[in-house]
């Protein structure tokens, strides 16, 4: 009877260890105290002030890369206007590249600064002598470079769409033209581009990223000596950053012989609203295939 009696008690005591939870626990596992307190989103980027995470706090958001297109630290995976072009992401037709006017030549819902073919003529912008006017067969009488679609010295060509904000000064609808010329050269950085490229990554074409300190036009061209190997051009409508996407010379490109190399130079325009221009150099070494 005896062992009967210590039996039970011992199944009670057992029973009531098993279903007590100690305070402040609630049955489950317990993260360790300090566990995300240096790395709340858990990116491996420790936020401030143990690191320099530029999606933290109040803004945590995982961003293990730490993209920041616009570059006013605030990380492009929490940032709501990424080219910080005064549109929020969700509404913008170019959230990558600034477009305050949000033109779109063809209303493809693609703005013009982002958009590779502007008037959906099946000719990329960086090869069409009318880059806002369809023009197919490219058709360019007076080898001008002004396809006839565009050109005013063709009869019944037609103009391009003339810009949004075409001075200083409110537009008719009432919103601010650009800024008066500042006397000043617009500064352009090239970024991204590594100094040695082998020649089968360059795929289609050379695209390089490029920041601009306000709204401005670039033209790019690569060139071997005197050769031009390819040509692209973009634009921004605000300071921040875009792509120019060159088109190259596959056939000198395929001279390029196992284990030989080309050098080359990439020299880019980049003109302002005011007309001020500033210039850009950067070699390039394209190798053969390994």
């Amino acid at each position: 009877m005896l062992r009967v009696v210590l039996a039970v008690l011992v199944a009670v005591a057992l029973s009531a260890a098993a279903t007590t939870v100690l305070p402040g626990l609630t049955g489950q596992a317990v993260a360790h105290p300090q566990d995300g307190a240096k790395d709340a989103d858990h990116d491996s980027v420790d936020d401030f002030p143990f690191g320099s995470d530029n999606c933290a706090g109040e803004n945590g958001a995982y961003n293990p890369e730490q993209t920041d297109s616009d570059n006013d630290g605030l990380g492009d995976a929490c940032d709501v206007d990424d080219d910080a072009d005064g549109l929020d992401d969700a509404v913008d037709n170019c959230p990558q590249s600034a477009n305050a006017s949000q033109r779109d030549t063809e209303g493809d819902g693609q703005g013009d600064p982002c958009d590779l073919d502007d008037d959906n003529d099946g000719v990329t912008d960086q090869r069409d002598n009318c880059r806002f006017v369809a023009n197919a067969d490219q058709r360019d009488t007076d080898r001008d470079h002004d396809g006839d679609a565009c050109d005013p010295d063709t009869p019944g060509s037609t103009p391009p769409p003339s810009d949004p904000t075409p001075g200083p000064g409110p537009t008719p609808t009432g919103e601010p033209g650009p800024p008066a010329d500042d006397g000043r050269d617009p500064q352009a950085v090239v970024r991204g581009l590594p100094r040695r490229i082998e020649r089968d990554a360059l795929g289609s074409g050379l695209i390089v990223g490029l920041t601009c300190s306000e709204r401005c036009s670039i033209t790019a061209v690569l060139r071997a000596g005197r050769r031009r190997l390819g040509r692209g051009t973009g634009e921004l409508e605000a300071a921040g950053k875009t792509y120019l996407f060159l088109d190259l010379d596959r056939a000198a490109l395929r001279r390029i012989k196992r284990g030989r190399r080309m050098r080359t130079r990439l020299e880019l325009e980049v003109v302002d609203a005011a007309g001020n221009r500033a210039r850009v150099r950067r070699s390039l070494t394209i190798l053969g295939s390994a």
